[in-house]
């Protein structure tokens, strides 16, 4: 009796993984999202999600947070700039035109996207040599300036790999 119980729960814990798949991959060489991912993520069956990827309604997209030094400058006559540091974080967002991966066993079978690591312009916030800048002096008073320089001081661990439908956002991959 105790080798059955074994040995079915080895062959439930097999046919569970089987059918949760995992993503896999990273924002330097992408990734592969399982069916099982995105059914999850969204509590769908085959059927639904062969109909929301032909509608062309899952999208997926990579954010990541990091941090800068921003120092903002102005002029403060006769003759001094004067500089203010500032820790800023900034969100970026990255859309990712995903592709589909399938089996030729069953007739348009999806199995998976082959999602892209993040490349070319990203929307976000990430502060600019030259940008307005505001700041108050240490006397309180305040100042319109340009930014002079940003440092980055490293990821904050914020975002990963998300996928969207309906406007939902799901977090498959936390960015490392």
């Amino acid at each position: 009796m105790r080798k059955y119980t074994w040995a079915a729960a080895a062959a439930l814990a097999f046919v569970s993984s089987a059918a949760f798949a995992t993503v896999t991959g990273d924002a330097t060489n992408g990734w592969f999202v399982g069916k099982g991912d995105v059914q999850s993520a969204f509590g769908w069956n085959n059927e639904t999600l062969q109909e929301e990827w032909n509608a062309g309604e899952i999208t997926f997209h990579y954010d990541t947070s990091a941090d800068y030094d921003v120092v903002c400058g102005w002029d403060n006559p006769p003759s001094s700039h004067v500089q203010m540091h500032h820790q800023v974080t900034s969100t970026v967002n990255v859309g990712l035109n995903a592709t589909l991966a399938a089996t030729g066993r069953t007739k348009n079978q999806i199995t998976g996207f082959n999602v892209p690591a993040p490349t070319g312009s990203a929307s976000g916030n990430v502060p600019l040599v030259g940008d307005t800048c505001a700041a108050d002096d240490v006397d309180g008073n305040h100042h319109t300036g340009t930014v002079d320089s940003v440092t980055p001081l490293g990821s904050n661990g914020g975002g990963g790999l998300y996928v969207s439908w309906n406007g939902e956002d799901v977090l498959l991959q936390a960015a490392s």
